[in-house]
């Protein structure tokens, strides 16, 4: 896999497969409502799956906006910058974006083999809860290559 956003990029794949998952987080709290008032039985195990894929979505999703630079950033003094100052400027911030959450990421990998030896389950469903996790720490990992390897501007 290549981090472009050409067919069968990471990039591309984080995209699609963020949609899929905010899709199934909304069917699951549909099936779930729908279940339980007119059939009085909730859905097994659908509100951990949703909470699973809410933390996919949302670190995910912090990778996919630090590549588009679609964050929230302050520019107050951006207009007030020569084009070097403010090339050093945001190169510094994207050293520290990408310390964040490569700080983040690496945390998060010293805790896989502890969520794998927990054996914890999903409620109702009984399947691992740890592979949800994995993947959803990948996204800090992702989210620190999009800090130092930003998505190339179509003015350049």
């Amino acid at each position: 896999m290549t981090l472009s956003t050409e067919k069968g990029g990471v990039w591309r794949w984080a995209n699609s497969t963020c949609m899929l998952a905010m899709a199934l987080i909304v069917l699951l709290a549909f099936i779930d409502v729908i279940g339980r008032y007119m059939l009085s039985k909730s859905l097994p195990g659908g509100f951990d799956i949703a909470l699973r894929l809410q933390a996919f979505v949302i670190l995910w999703g912090i990778a996919l906006a630090s590549r588009e630079r679609a964050h929230i950033c302050v520019d107050l003094l951006a207009p007030a910058m020569t084009a070097r100052l403010g090339s050093f400027v945001q190169t510094f911030a994207n050293a520290c974006t990408m310390l964040f959450f490569a700080a983040c990421g690496f945390a998060a990998v010293l805790q896989i083999p502890k969520l794998y030896g927990n054996g914890e389950r999903l409620a109702g469903v009984d399947i691992p809860a740890w592979p949800f996790q994995v993947l959803a720490y990948a996204g800090l990992v992702l989210a620190a290559v999009a800090a130092i390897r930003p998505k190339p501007s179509k003015d350049a």
